[in-house]
């Protein structure tokens, strides 16, 4: 997360001692983490979260993955208890003033099957996308080498607009993504710290694999 903050690898020739305290203050004072031995389940998550909003005023939670949370002996797609379940989170959201993001996998194309961008490619119940406020599909186009954000369900359209579609780019030297001139969405969506353009975008590959072979970073 340092790097992504910094835009920077992790590394001491490209990170400053001041960036390193620096970044860490920041992560250390905004970034809270569970410290997971056991899977845990969604009522643990939430009682612990009521702490961290009174302690810390926390305003957005990420639970990443659904399918690893402890389910309790409840299939984890199963419609009713995935009904339930987003349904607790609904209202700890709107009780707590917060905003929840739940981090659900996209099915498996079967062999020859295209890769599909819908509410209905959501792994599991199709309550998950039914009962959600909004829904952000993340895809790598493996042709473009390019990430889409495809916002498919904006429940009130104050928040953004549905059915648009940002592309970024990937910066494998910092993790950070950016975004690319022509995306539907305004510039801001996604940007870390600068914008770059299309122009750019060779030059951040070839810095890329200039420093790759020094520092093993995996291909994109």
């Amino acid at each position: 997360m340092i790097r992504k903050l910094t835009n920077k690898p992790f590394e001491k020739d490209f990170i400053s001692e001041d960036e390193l305290q620096n970044s860490a203050n920041i992560l250390k004072d905004n970034f809270f983490f569970f410290k997971i031995e056991n899977p845990l389940t969604i009522k643990e998550i939430l009682d612990s979260s009521k702490e961290l909003i009174v302690d810390k005023n926390i305003k957005n939670f990420c639970i990443d993955p659904w399918i690893c949370l402890d389910h309790q002996g409840k299939g984890s797609m199963d419609i009713e208890y995935v009904s339930q379940m987003v349904n607790e989170l609904t209202a700890f959201a709107k009780s707590n003033d917060v905003l929840i993001h739940l981090v659900v996998h996209a099915k498996k194309p079967t062999a020859g099957e295209k890769e599909k961008i819908s509410l209905n490619a959501i792994t599991g119940s199709n309550n998950f996308s039914n009962l959600a406020d909004y829904v952000i599909f993340v895809y790598r186009n493996n042709v473009t080498k390019q990430t889409e954000i495809h916002t498919l369900k904006i429940r009130d359209d104050n928040y953004g607009i549905a059915r648009e579609i940002a592309y970024l780019h990937y910066d494998k030297l910092s993790g950070n993504y950016f975004d690319i001139a022509g995306s539907d969405l305004d510039s801001n969506f996604g940007n870390a710290n600068s914008t770059i353009n299309n122009s750019n975008i060779d030059y951040y590959n070839e810095e890329s694999e200039r420093r790759k072979g020094k520092f093993n970073y995996k291909n994109y």
